[in-house]
């Protein structure tokens, strides 16, 4: 008898563990937030944070206006923010001329200051040149053009197109290059390859052609021979050539001004150019005068009066004069921004001013530029963000990262990316393949080998599966 109670009270305990295992089974099922809920919990949270830290308007349908200089001016036009739903879109851009391009969900349109629609959310790209009553459009990776009434009076039929110049614009048809006029007339024939330049400088614009540069003016007559093997032109009389693996200088009279005897060559800026000469580098002047002597292994571009040199496998700064301004004494050196340039003494890195000066110890493993006020720095095989003062904004704990880009910067974690905030704050989930910075509030991510395009929140707006 009572071994019966025994095995009754044991079959009541398993049937008893049984039940509550089915109710948790049942709960886990139809309760516990799947990823996509999880997300969507997490973007409500970043969206309330977001209201609260005023960092970017939220609309009442909870699209964002996307944190970019253009919206952050449109939001200062009181004018154009009283006359227009914002909360239609989740792009913004400036006025151009009494008219503005707006997006949603991947797809752009435009808006007069009235905030009146002038075409529909359609197109892939806008580029507004309303100041010459013109955009160009892009559907489905073809070009054309539409006028302010939203009227497409050059077909979207181009693989390329450029903007007008001279009356003139270059478009790209059946891999070919030449030019049209307003009305969509072709002016200069389709037949050249790869141009240099995408619109007409002083009158001119130069292509390659059966493998070989040359340059036309905007009747197509050839103002410079197609014999050159590149050819850079940035205006005014002087054109730099290559010819036989040899760089110099020539006019519009197609006169050589400048031998063609070096090794390499930039374009003259400012009165010199930088050229390299029997494996070093210095500078000239427009009579081919040397200004800087040939002594350096590198001169990378001026910037500000500065140049970046490189000496003896040590990086320093020189001005354009060639005086030392910085000594060539780092193991590395990169471009000063924001005022700061991060540089790299054995095998630390800090941060120096323009005069030379140590602004933040050299006790990193590795540094990036300075960007938004944020520069990256490694830490113990770890990334994190500094202020400018050196002081830890955001924690070392990212395998790798990226500098900030309106408001937002790349981090790595794990072999997966994603992006935090200027507070450190994971805004859109690190579970990326890859990803790359927002341009008109959109990103291009890559998920499980999936491309697609995410806004400001992580959802996605275009290319979803």
């Amino acid at each position: 008898m009572e071994s019966n109670k025994i095995i009754s009270f044991t079959k009541f305990i398993v049937a008893f563990v049984g039940f509550i295992a089915a109710l948790i089974t049942i709960y886990t099922y139809y309760y516990t937030p799947t990823i996509s809920e999880e997300t969507d919990n997490k973007t409500e949270k970043v969206k309330e944070e977001h209201k609260k830290e005023n960092k970017v308007s939220i609309s009442e349908d909870n699209h964002v206006i996307s944190e970019t200089n253009e919206t952050k001016d449109f939001l200062k036009n009181k004018k154009f923010q009283k006359n227009i739903s914002i909360k239609k879109y989740d792009f913004v851009g400036n006025l151009n001329n009494g008219y503005a391009k707006v997006g949603k969900n991947g797809k752009y349109g435009v808006i007069n200051d009235k905030g009146n629609a002038v075409t529909q959310l359609k197109y892939d790209r806008i580029y507004l040149h309303f100041e010459n009553d013109y955009a160009i459009v892009i559907i489905n990776r073809k070009y054309g053009y539409i006028d302010k009434k939203g009227n497409e009076f050059i077909p979207i039929k181009y693989n390329w197109a450029e903007p007008f110049s001279n009356g003139l614009a270059w478009v790209n048809l059946n891999n070919k290059w030449g030019a049209i006029d307003k009305t969509g007339k072709e002016v200069i024939k389709f037949k050249y390859e790869s141009p240099l330049i995408k619109s007409f400088r002083d009158g001119i614009t130069c292509f390659k052609q059966y493998r070989e540069y040359g340059c036309i003016d905007i009747t197509g007559k050839t103002i410079i021979p197609f014999k050159y093997d590149y050819i850079s032109y940035k205006g005014g009389e002087i054109v730099l050539v290559n010819l036989n693996n040899k760089y110099g200088f020539i006019n519009k009279e197609r006169k050589e001004i400048i031998p063609i005897k070096y090794d390499h060559a930039s374009n003259f800026n400012k009165g010199f150019a930088i050229v390299k000469f029997e494996g070093k580098y210095g500078t000239i002047d427009k009579k081919g005068k040397e200004v800087i002597p040939f002594i350096y292994d590198h001169i990378y571009s001026f910037y500000n009066g500065m140049a970046h040199v490189k000496l003896n496998n040590r990086h320093g700064f020189i001005n354009k004069e060639g005086k030392e301004i910085i000594p060539v004494k780092y193991d590395y050196a990169g471009s000063f921004r924001e005022g700061l340039a991060n540089v790299r003494i054995k095998g630390k890195a800090g941060f120096i001013n323009n005069k030379g000066d140590e602004v933040i110890p050299f006790t990193f493993d590795a540094a990036g530029s300075f960007s938004e006020n944020l520069a990256a720095v490694k830490l113990n095989g770890k990334w994190g963000f500094i202020d400018r003062e050196g002081n830890k904004v955001i924690p070392f704990i990212f395998d790798s990262s990226k500098p900030f880009s309106k408001g937002y910067a790349e981090v790595k974690l794990n072999k997966k990316w994603g992006f935090i905030d200027n507070t450190g704050k994971v805004v859109i989930p690190i579970i990326y393949d890859s990803t790359t910075i927002f341009y008109e509030g959109v990103a291009n991510v890559r998920f499980e080998g999936k491309p697609f395009s995410i806004n400001k929140y992580g959802e996605c707006v275009k290319g979803c599966h």
